[in-house]
């Protein structure tokens, strides 16, 4: 705490506001840590709990989260940190004042002591060289993981560090998926470049259902990269993860579903594959809940390049229709065309930035418009067989930058431009 806000507070009498900030070498035992040459970043993100004890303000409950860096330049150059990369609706100090100031009796003087703390836990911009810099970006809060990236620009250079964060105030299905736990050493494979595609060609091809009696949508996905680059990529392209099914957010979406609002953490139904339900969900809300984009993930055995396979299935969910095949009579209605939306991811996954390479691999049978295959609720869907196959990379990979596996490549124009599909609106 600097002096003019101990000042103030002895001053001040006594007062409500009464801040514990965290000492350096607390918040430096909670953070994670990388190093670019002679620029090293540390970053924590604080729990709802910890915010309000170090702040001494409901930040939280107003909607803003303190991110904390620490930069340390051991170089011979000047560096400038980019705060707007972080958070493009980062806070000033004086707006983070104006959700939390105190109104009534001596509220100005309560008010000056809070905005003279708040200036003093930020972090400033310029680091000179040979010298360090922490404290605060206030950031806007979301519940979930976060990814967090950090930017320093030097004299003809940027420096990007990525850090992935959170987790923490948010119920989401995965949280109690012990990925590590999840196969024994032994039933580990290593694959190498001869053996990769094989190996993803021989993947299971269709969802099912809990006993194993029925199949629905297509695995069309595998993707290639550690929980933390997969998480990363996914959350920075601004896919959700999602809530765990139980009351709570079954009465949320339903609410979300009469409103006609989004729910960006609304729980997925579970399909199976390996025997268990997806190991974790994601999904991108468009204007409300009934219309979405989402993925479910399970991860494989197979490793390549020190790095885990994911097989997955994505499609795209376009209304709610009524059934009989859900217990709750409701389904949401999926695009049939789920080649398309596998193509969309890997354009995300483009322009985030954290795609290395791009293959294609037979997954499955082909449907076409129509001669459809059939999802669990009856949804009809069309593809071409092939899952897509994307390495992520945890380093900005520019778009001249990826590589591709020469193996297949999708039909010219999709199955949505197949000859029987305009030959019959020709006839038509």
């Amino acid at each position: 705490m600097g002096l003019g806000v101990i000042l103030l507070l002895l001053s001040a009498g006594c007062t409500s506001f009464e801040p514990a900030p965290m000492t350096a070498e607390a918040l430096l035992s909670k953070a994670q840590t990388q190093t670019s040459g002679a620029l090293e970043v540390s970053v924590v993100w604080l729990s709802d709990r910890e915010v309000e004890s170090s702040f001494g303000l409901p930040l939280s409950s107003a909607g803003i989260q303190p991110i904390w860096i620490r930069v340390t330049n051991r170089g011979e150059e000047s560096c400038w940190l980019l705060p707007v990369v972080t958070d493009p609706h980062y806070f000033s100090a004086a707006e983070v004042l104006q959700k939390v100031k105190s109104l009534g009796y001596d509220a100005a003087r309560k008010n000056r002591i809070k905005a003279v703390f708040l200036e003093e836990e930020m972090i400033e911009d310029f680091i000179p060289p040979g010298d360090m810099r922490q404290g605060f970006i206030y950031a806007t809060r979301q519940p979930g993981m976060r990814q967090v990236p950090v930017m320093l620009l030097t004299s003809g250079r940027l420096d990007r560090f990525l850090f992935l964060l959170g987790g923490k105030t948010l119920r989401s299905d995965h949280r109690w998926v012990n990925f590590e736990g999840l196969y024994h050493p032994e039933e580990q494979v290593s694959l190498t470049a001869e053996t990769l595609y094989e190996s993803i060609r021989a993947l299971p091809a269709l969802t099912g259902n809990a006993h194993g009696t029925a199949t629905g949508d297509p695995l069309n996905l595998v993707l290639i990269g550690s929980r933390e680059e997969v998480f990363s990529g996914l959350i920075g392209a601004g896919w959700n993860e999602t809530e765990a099914l139980n009351p709570a957010s079954a009465v949320h979406t339903v609410s979300a579903l009469i409103a006609g609002t989004p729910y960006r953490f609304s729980p997925i139904s579970p399909l199976y594959v390996f025997g268990r339900r997806q190991d974790v969900a994601f999904q991108k809300i468009r204007k409300n809940v009934q219309t979405r984009l989402h993925m479910r993930l399970w991860l494989t055995p197979c490793i390549y390049e020190g790095r885990p396979l994911w097989l997955g299935q994505i499609s795209r969910d376009i209304g709610v229709r009524m059934t009989t095949k859900s217990p709750s009579l409701t389904t949401h209605l999926i695009d049939p065309d789920v080649d398309g939306d596998r193509w969309y991811l890997i354009q995300e996954l483009i322009r985030q930035q954290c795609l290395a390479r791009i293959g294609f691999v037979e997954g499955g049978p082909q449907f076409t418009p129509l001669n459809p295959g059939r999802n669990l609720t009856g949804d009809p869907y069309y593809t071409d067989g092939l899952r897509a196959v994307l390495l992520l990379s945890g380093e900005p990979m520019a778009v001249d930058e990826i590589d591709f596996w020469p193996w297949k490549f999708p039909p010219r124009g999709g199955l949505s431009q197949s000859g029987d599909y305009l030959r019959v609106g020709r006839e038509e």
